[in-house]
């Protein structure tokens, strides 16, 4: 998860290198999303169009992830 500093966390207005770091952490820890033919296989056949599909494809491909790196998955 991104490490972001907020007003009410500080206190007091956000310096322009704060408000930056905020975008930077947020680029860094972002999940990318592009859907292959794996995920498409890991679905059992058309990649679904929907948001809910979107959801769905998005989980297996951490799941994926997390199997990649060695992570068991409870």
């Amino acid at each position: 998860m991104a490490n972001l500093t907020t007003r009410a966390g500080k206190g007091s207005p956000l310096s322009n290198n704060e408000v930056d770091a905020n975008f930077n952490n947020l680029n860094t820890d972002k999940l990318e999303t592009t859907a292959t033919a794996a995920d498409s296989a890991l679905l059992g056949g058309e990649l679904p169009s929907t948001f809910a599909g979107a959801a769905q494809v998005l989980k297996l491909q951490k799941s994926v992830k997390l199997i990649q790196l060695g992570i068991e998955i409870l």
